[in-house]
């Protein structure tokens, strides 16, 4: 009957188990004919009461891609795929649309097929490669295999169960004081190496773009925690010192550069040092997406010629001065930049000006109060002075870096991850480049030719005189060769990353358990085979167990 063939075929095409690109493009055609045959009713004036036209099964066919959609079959040979599929379909009991749907699909199939039906049900695609090559038995396993054949499966039936949660960070090391410890990063010592140590809520002022090489690692770790080691205590012990150091943290791709630069930074930030890095936030300072660069070449500080960033300078003066208010406004100003008086903000010239350059209004805001000014200008003031204008915070660039270097009211940190992508390495051409989108021609400008950038280069060359440098490379992303001319030169303290000792290795597995990274409980069946595939190496053990194998 007509009525139950074309409500089987409905309820066949609804389903939200059939997804096949068949079912989908046969459902298009089926409301396409049945558009085309209404509007062809209406514009004779029968209207939809009259006797249903009869369809030609090309009509149904006519826009399928045959060839394409059905692996390299014909025509006729997928036209009794489909027309199987309307056996089947056809003895289903529930009539949902009546004796007078519109389309008498059934008749019009029976016209227009050839030959008997196989009574075998229409396979999918990736049926019927599987099948072709002997993969599986279709006779014997249909419900296994076939998507149309099922209402509900066991594991449609399945009770769904919330992930588990991990323990907090924050008291881990009582849960496993052999992995975890809870001793502050500034008394560790090699009796913690091995471990891992919950860093706190002071993460959160550290940096941005030096946590942004490990998000991943405290993805999967459920909170911000690193492993203490051997290189990561010396460039700590380093850093303490804060007697102009260069610390080199070196090692092969993988094996923890980045987080043996974080725990220095750290360490740092606990002995109440100024840290500072080349971004705001997770933003790099070449990360100048409009390349509002002045197009004319200037002198820099590392470099003979650089490009000034009026745009991204007047930026990172709003932003230092912000985020490090309390420490700017205890260090006082050093050297003579042509400044008449710091606590000046120029008026706007007119409409137009004002528009171009809202922020000035907060650097009129913030301007420290006479009564609470010092014998002399802080840096905080410098900063505020310099943010008023994009050509003002260009113009003294470079005089920023200079009172970076020269302060002594406290101890300075600056640390550098990625550092082979900021300076010339080797040649222009083997440098890493600047990430502008706008203007086209400046793409091929080095990192280490934009001012700010080179700011940074010139004080890895020139540390702070109450304060440290840690550099660390990254190798698979970035060209070394710059690298070597550096360490000759700068470099006064070296340290090295190899692979874990088997205590890091089965104490990193220890901690990704307890996180939950792999299971909730410690398999240790497992160990093995993970110590198999990874070698001991830290990037691999991380990524494996990030897979949740185990």
């Amino acid at each position: 009957p007509r009525g139950r063939t074309m409500a089987a075929m409905r309820r066949m095409l609804l389903r939200p188990q059939t997804s096949s690109l068949v079912a989908r493009n046969l459902r298009r055609q089926v409301l396409m004919v049945q558009v085309r045959h209404m509007s062809k009713r209406k514009r004779e004036g029968t209207g939809n009461d009259g006797p249903p036209e009869p369809v030609d099964m090309d009509d149904l066919f006519d826009g399928f891609d045959l060839e394409q959609e059905s692996g390299g079959k014909g025509r006729s040979e997928q036209r009794d795929e489909l027309l199987s599929l309307l056996e089947e379909l056809a003895g289903d009991e529930e009539d949902d649309f009546g004796a007078d749907a519109p389309l008498d699909l059934k008749e019009d199939a029976q016209a227009g097929k050839k030959g008997p039906s196989s009574g075998k049900m229409t396979l999918a695609p990736k049926e019927r490669q599987l099948f072709s090559i002997g993969h599986i038995n279709w006779e014997d396993n249909a419900k296994a295999h076939s998507a149309r054949d099922r209402e509900l499966t066991d594991i449609d039936l399945q009770e769904l169960t919330a992930p588990i949660k991990p323990p907090n960070p924050a008291i881990r090391a009582k849960l496993q004081p052999d992995v975890i410890t809870d001793t502050p990063i500034n008394d560790h010592s090699s009796e913690d190496v091995g471990k891992y140590y919950y860093m706190g809520k002071n993460a959160e002022k550290l940096p941005q773009i030096l946590l942004g090489q490990m998000k991943r690692e405290f993805d999967q770790a459920k909170g911000h925690m690193l492993m203490v080691r051997e290189a990561g205590l010396e460039a700590a012990e380093a850093v303490r010192q804060g007697d102009g150091q260069v610390v080199f943290i070196d090692g092969k791709k993988g094996m923890g550069k980045s987080a043996a630069a974080i725990y220095a930074a750290h360490a740092a930030l606990e002995d109440n040092q100024l840290v500072l890095s080349y971004g705001m936030d997770d933003v790099g300072l070449w990360d100048d997406k409009l390349g509002r660069i002045e197009t004319t070449p200037s002198e820099g500080l590392a470099y003979p010629s650089v490009f000034s960033m009026p745009d991204m300078s007047q930026r990172y003066f709003h932003w230092l001065r912000d985020i490090y208010e309390t420490e700017m406004k205890k260090i006082k100003v050093k050297g003579e930049h042509g400044v008449e008086d710091y606590y000046t903000i120029h008026p706007w010239e007119d409409e137009l000006d004002e528009e171009l350059n809202a922020t000035k209004k907060i650097s009129m805001e913030k301007v420290v109060p006479q009564a609470e000014r010092g014998s002399s200008p802080t840096l905080y003031d410098f900063l505020n002075y310099g943010s008023q204008d994009r050509k003002i915070a260009a113009s003294l660039t470079h005089a920023l870096f200079e009172e970076i270097r020269n302060i002594t009211e406290i101890k300075v940190c600056i640390v550098m991850d990625d550092f082979n992508s900021v300076i010339i390495n080797k040649k222009e051409r083997f440098s890493t480049k600047s990430d502008f989108v706008e203007l086209e021609h400046w793409k091929s400008i080095p990192r280490a030719r934009l001012s700010l950038v080179d700011g940074f280069v010139y004080l890895a060359e020139n540390p702070p005189k109450n304060g440290s440098i840690v550099v660390a490379p990254t190798y698979n992303s970035h060209r070394k060769h710059g690298l070597k001319t550096f360490e000759k030169y700068h470099v006064t303290k070296k340290v090295e990353l190899g692979r874990y000792s088997k205590e890091e290795n089965k104490n990193a597995f220890l901690h990704y358990s307890l996180s939950c990274a792999l299971q909730p409980t410690v398999e240790w069946d497992a160990f093995p085979r993970i110590c198999g595939l990874t070698g001991r190496h830290p990037e691999e053990f991380r990524k494996f167990t990030e897979l949740g194998i185990a």
